[in-house]
């Protein structure tokens, strides 16, 4: 049977039926697309060395003079492997105190 030549056929049901099929494959589409999309998002906290120095960053801000904040900076920035940092915190300590013992200590282990 050809389309239109039937009474019940009308541009209306054909309309219908296009609309329909089209929602069908929409929601499909839809669906598949988020699955495949989808995927948690994991992040690392930092380490506890990065915390700490993180800290002692934040204790230097509020008082670039600190001793204990600048040993603690050190010893930190020696834990996470960065060599140039703790060298300099070590020497900003024994600057500001020159027989600070573990300052000089730092300063040798860097």
């Amino acid at each position: 049977m050809i389309p239109g030549s039937h009474p019940l056929w009308s541009k209306s049901v054909a309309s219908s039926l296009a609309s329909i099929w089209l929602s069908l494959f929409s929601l499909g589409y839809a669906a598949h697309a988020q699955t495949t999309v989808s995927r948690p998002v994991v992040q690392a906290l930092p380490s506890q060395d990065t915390q700490r120095l993180n800290r002692a960053l934040v204790e230097l801000a509020k008082a670039p003079r600190s001793l204990p904040a600048l040993l603690e900076a050190g010893n930190a920035a020696l834990a996470v492997n960065d060599l140039e940092s703790a060298l300099g915190f070590f020497k900003r300590l024994t600057d500001l105190e020159p027989e600070n013992e573990p300052g000089m200590l730092g300063l040798a282990r860097v």
